[in-house]
């Protein structure tokens, strides 16, 4: 009866400590995958937040949007309908609008997603592909892609810097392009803008990916991130955005695209009697 009474006693005890283990396993499993589709989902809503604030994200990081710029949305088509251009061209440079000005610098702040502002904010592959629709996310060598933005700032400009300091070259030329036949509503200009100071393309390889795989796809990658266009006008002297190779090894590469890189905007449309 005692032999009886102590093996039943360890088989209790046995009981209790499986299901006491096990259920360790399942919050530690709850919690890490909480942690990860937590962390996924912060970083991939940078788009939706963006647009939430009122800005227009950047896709494919066009440098056209730099604050002060005047840019044409619309045009006539053949057709004789008026259509929104695929992508915005810039009719006026800030330059030439606004010379000797330039917009307030503040640090861009994303409280929904950290509460607090670092220096970087990190996108992942969902969010990447809609600001770089020519990668290709969809790469059986990859694992997974994270861009860093690095250091974001809003550029702005004032309302009232945009209404009563357009210079009289810009009003001359939207003027004649009025008289022209062209729309007052085509044009709009740019009040504000995010801009980092660099991009990084962290990419994470498969298992036993082949180092022909690897170069192909950083080479798809790279040329990617070498479409961005500099922020300046035609003629400015400051560096474009350079594209480098970082680090590189069998399970991680790093491209890194320095200088400034428009990630999103906010325009307002231009008046006829701005500036007068």
């Amino acid at each position: 009866m005692e032999n009886n009474t102590q093996h039943g006693t360890s088989r209790n005890y046995l009981k209790i400590s499986f299901v006491f283990t096990l259920g360790l396993l399942l919050v530690f499993a709850g919690f890490w995958g909480y942690m990860f589709i937590s962390k996924s989902k912060k970083s991939d809503a940078l788009f939706t937040i963006l647009k939430k604030q009122g800005y227009t994200p950047n896709v494919g990081f066009s440098g056209v949007f730099n604050p002060g710029n005047v840019v044409q949305v619309k045009e006539q088509g053949a057709d004789g309908n008026e259509h929104s251009l695929v992508t915005p061209v810039v009719f006026l440079w800030s330059s030439d609008c606004f010379p000797g000005m330039t917009p307030k610098v503040d640090p861009y702040v994303l409280p929904q997603i950290s509460g607090t502002r670092s220096a970087s904010l990190n996108i992942g592959t969902k969010a990447l592909s809609r600001f770089i629709p020519s990668l290709q996310t969809d790469n059986k060598a990859v694992v997974a892609y994270t861009l860093k933005i690095v250091n974001p700032h809003v550029h702005t400009f004032a309302k009232g810097v945009i209404s009563g300091h357009f210079s009289q070259k810009c009003v001359q030329a939207y003027d004649r392009q009025i008289k022209a036949g062209d729309k007052p509503e085509w044009f709009a200009v740019i009040v504000d803008a995010i801009i980092a100071d660099q991009l990084t393309l962290e990419i994470d390889w498969s298992a036993n990916t082949s180092a022909e795989a690897r170069a192909e796809a950083t080479r798809q990658a790279t040329g990617a991130l070498s479409r961005i266009q500099k922020t300046t006008a035609a003629g400015d002297k400051s560096p474009e955005v350079s594209i480098r190779l970082k680090s590189e090894d069998k399970e991680h590469t790093v491209i890194a695209a320095e200088g400034a890189v428009i990630i999103a905007y906010r325009a307002r449309k231009l008046q006829r009697d701005e500036g007068e």
